[in-house]
């Protein structure tokens, strides 16, 4: 739900878009084979919430009544009736790909045309002519092949059986993988920008081993960086199943406690009894400045900003260097207790951001890529 999110308190206006369980949508998942999911609606929108759809329908109609040329009634009202329509308006172009790759998809079909409808029964489209007719997907087909269309996929999509280029995929400009960015040649044209237009390296602000901070790397010798958790670290953050869920940088660390559930119930955690963000180091680490897996430590960054959290000791880990999860935001889950609060025990990487540090080619932060020294905290 991008709504609900701390972007979200900064709208000067944010509409009553009903949540995820309330709305239909879809979900396509990354994996080697082309695949989409149904998200099915699980109950109705609550109090004023209205559906995407919904709100897609009423801008449209007062944009036509204001006089708005731009939107046309056969684009909205009258292509969509209701919003498993619309769905089916979005899965009418799946799944997109063309024939190409080792083993082919679709032996039984010509290499290279473009595949669109149900993975057991495709359409086969070469130009612009149906060399087959086939099943379309729709919301009705996924209902009843438990919500989820997989097609088959090859490997070397870039080349025909015959190893002569597809002139499809890769999708850049020449057809070929690209190693100079044609995209940054033509801003570069265009703005009189002088951006790199290949693959160049870009030493990190802050690194222990560059020769600028050789005196300071021996007060901060260690190199803090992020790692993306299996879940996004947002709203998911007050799911506890999702949130407790052991990752590489989650693990069930947690000490026995108690606490009192809103309803006035009182939750038992055992120790380990969920899983929790920590601070991974190197094992050998761990042994040359004393500490272990499940101790307390605090890093500090040469801006003397901090952050706490628990040690967990792994192999996976290059020595020097020390890894967390990302920061969360400060979402929390009203009426849930203490598993609404996940960002409150979430060593909060953000807290060490240099504002300086800022990418002068993308704009993006360094956040918590910064040198830190380790501080054993007494466990109380």
């Amino acid at each position: 739900d991008t709504h609900i999110t701390e972007t979200g308190k900064y709208a000067d206006i944010v509409l009553p878009e009903a949540g995820y369980l309330e709305r239909m949508g879809l979900s396509d998942v990354y994996t080697m084979s082309p695949e989409i999911a149904l998200r099915d609606k699980v109950i109705k929108p609550l109090h004023e919430s209205k559906t995407p759809y919904e709100i897609m329908i009423a801008l449209s109609e007062v944009l036509i009544e204001h006089g708005d040329t731009d939107i046309k009634k056969e684009y909205f009202i009258d292509k969509y009736k209701d919003e498993e329509g619309f769905i089916n308006g979005i899965l009418a172009d799946m799944s997109g790909f063309y024939n190409f790759g080792e083993p082919l998809p679709y032996p039984d079909l010509p290499e290279g045309c473009l595949i669109n409808g149900t993975p057991d029964d495709p359409s086969a489209i070469w130009g612009k002519k149906a060399v087959k007719q086939g099943t379309p997907l729709t919301v009705d087909w996924l209902r009843k092949h438990n919500g989820v269309a997989v097609w088959p996929a090859g490997y070397y999509r870039y080349k025909k059986t015959d190893d002569s280029p597809s002139g499809i995929y890769p999708k850049t400009t020449s057809k070929k993988f690209e190693f100079r960015f044609s995209f940054l040649e033509d801003v570069n044209r265009k703005f009189g920008t002088n951006y790199p237009t290949t693959f160049y390296w870009a030493e990190s602000k802050w690194n222990p081993k560059s020769r600028d901070f050789s005196d300071m790397s021996r007060e901060y010798p260690f190199q803090l960086i992020t790692g993306r958790a299996h879940y996004s670290m947002t709203m998911t953050g007050v799911c506890s199943f999702l949130a407790e869920t052991e990752t590489e940088c989650m693990k069930p660390l947690i000490d026995k406690f108690k606490y009192e559930m809103p309803e006035g119930k009182t939750v038992n955690i055992e120790a380990g009894g969920a899983s929790i963000p920590v601070l991974a180091f190197n094992i050998s680490d761990g042994k040359s400045i004393g500490i272990k897996t499940g101790d307390v430590v605090e890093l500090e960054n040469p801006l003397k900003k901090t952050v706490r959290g628990k040690v967990f000791l792994t192999e996976e880990i290059m020595p020097g260097v020390i890894k967390t999860v990302f920061g969360p935001g400060g979402q929390k889950s009203s009426g849930s207790g203490f598993a609404g609060n996940v960002s409150d025990y979430t060593p909060n990487i953000n807290e060490l951001f240099d504002p300086s540090n800022i990418s002068e080619f993308t704009g993006m932060p360094g956040f918590g890529d910064i040198m830190v020294k380790v501080i054993k905290v007494n466990k109380k």
